[in-house]
């Protein structure tokens, strides 16, 4: 050392390490030091790449696992629909059910008595008038006049039920009061004119009949 020149000294240091180095990573790393381009290569330090053929099968999978998901939920969403369905469909009948027994209550048989409900009077100057409530649109009616006492009666035929009061008195200027009865063949409703000795030129009778009753119209004369 002591005959190399002061500048050669650190070079001569630096090959020495680097063989020292060299020697010891031949000895780390056997035959395949021999292959420095192989070992050092930067491509050696990325991660293997999958093959195409893998991606495929991957993505395949992906779309395979994708469709039975979606087959499941078309399967239990149209299993749910089906039972909301039919939960509708026994809920409806059986409110079918229940209004077709409503309406059959309310409809009256048509060999059932014809049914009087109530009734109803007012008077004005123009004369008086009746309203009776029925079951059922009554069937054919008979009008006449007696006299002592002066009365209008209508009969109507059929049989009867009257559920109305029988005797009403009235205050009336033109009819004092209303007889009902209910016989076997008819309904009698027998109209009292306060004139008792009024006769049938005095005033002058109507009858309507409707599907929910019959008026009656007793008008005074011009």
């Amino acid at each position: 050392m002591n005959r190399l020149p002061a500048r050669l000294i650190p070079w001569a240091l630096l090959c020495g390490f680097l063989c020292a180095a060299f020697t010891l990573f031949s000895l780390a790393a056997g035959t395949d030091a021999l292959h420095l381009p192989g070992v050092l290569s930067l491509s050696s330090l990325w991660a293997e790449r999958p093959a195409k053929g893998e991606i495929r099968r991957a993505v395949s999978r992906l779309r395979l696992a994708e469709q039975e998901a979606g087959h499941w939920l078309l399967d239990h969403a149209g299993k749910a629909l089906e039972t909301e369905a039919a939960r509708l469909q026994t809920q409806g009948k059986r409110l079918e059910g229940l209004a077709g027994g409503a309406g059959e209550e309310d409809q009256p048989d048509d060999d059932a008595p014809f049914r009087l409900r109530s009734h109803q009077f007012s008077e004005t100057a123009k004369g008086f008038a009746a309203v009776f409530a029925t079951d059922r649109e009554p069937g054919q009616a008979r009008v006449y006049f007696l006299r002592g006492p002066a009365r209008h009666v209508v009969e109507l035929h059929g049989l009867w039920q009257n559920d109305a009061p029988r005797l009403n008195s009235l205050r009336g200027h033109l009819v004092s009061r209303v007889i009902i009865d209910a016989h076997e063949t008819f309904l009698r409703v027998v109209f009292h004119l306060t004139d008792a000795n009024a006769g049938p030129e005095h005033s002058r009778l109507d009858l309507e009949r409707g599907p929910t009753g019959f008026t009656v119209s007793i008008k005074r004369p011009h």
